[in-house]
């Protein structure tokens, strides 16, 4: 039975990343009849019980994709302060059984919200300015103050991927923008289009859901 290789990235915008890939990883070397093979700096010995341990390390660390939480969905509803600034901020949880027992990880906060934007534009919507200023306030606010945030804009999969990724891009830079005018240094913003990619109903891919803006706390 082959193993799997757990690479580990740390993109800028999120916590650790394991992607799963077959074969063994390249740090695996020979010496004589014994192959051993490393992961995340830890070295392992190619037999069953290396072969486990490898296993539940990968598993336990896959829940720490994006940071390791899952976005606060509050989709068209207009969050109160005190929720979003509960939504943003580092999540503490507990690690897998696999790795330093008892020890508590951060994980990056992360809240999603529907903002309407003008057909085919980048102009939000006027309905929907009270979120953004909802959003404004919690980022001001005492626990956030000091954070820095990435604005992720999402599509659904209606249209061409180079347009959505575009439009997406722009809708985050527009929500970025409009946050910097009610005061939010725009060096804790950042912003990025994520297009169709990442939808939050993948079953329903054109549902009006999945065109969303997200905000992760970055540090």
């Amino acid at each position: 039975m082959k193993a799997l290789n757990a690479k580990f990235m740390t993109p800028p915008e999120s916590g650790m990343i394991v992607k799963l890939e077959q074969p063994l990883p390249a740090g695996r070397s020979t010496t004589g009849s014994r192959t051993s093979w490393s992961m995340n700096g830890v070295r392992f010995g190619d037999d069953i019980m290396s072969r486990a341990i490898g296993w539940l390390l990968a598993a336990s660390s896959l829940t720490m994709l994006h940071g390791g939480a899952q976005a606060v969905d509050f989709g068209e509803r207009n969050p109160e302060v005190s929720e979003l600034v509960e939504a943003l901020k580092p999540q503490r949880t507990k690690r897998g059984a696999v790795g330093v027992a008892g020890a508590a990880a951060a994980s990056k906060g992360r809240a999603s919200m529907q903002i309407g934007f003008e057909l085919g534009s980048s102009k939000v919507m006027e309905r929907d300015i009270p979120k953004l200023e909802r959003l404004a306030q919690a980022l001001a606010s005492e626990s956030l103050r000091a954070a820095r945030f990435q604005v992720l804009g999402h599509t659904d999969a209606s249209g061409p991927l180079a347009l959505n990724m575009r439009l997406s891009e722009d809708r985050a830079q527009s929500v970025s923008a409009y946050l910097v005018s009610q005061g939010i240094d725009p060096g804790r913003l950042s912003a990025q289009g994520r297009g169709p990619k990442e939808l939050l109903s993948k079953d329903r891919p054109h549902a009006a859901e999945n065109r969303r803006v997200e905000i992760v706390l970055v540090h």
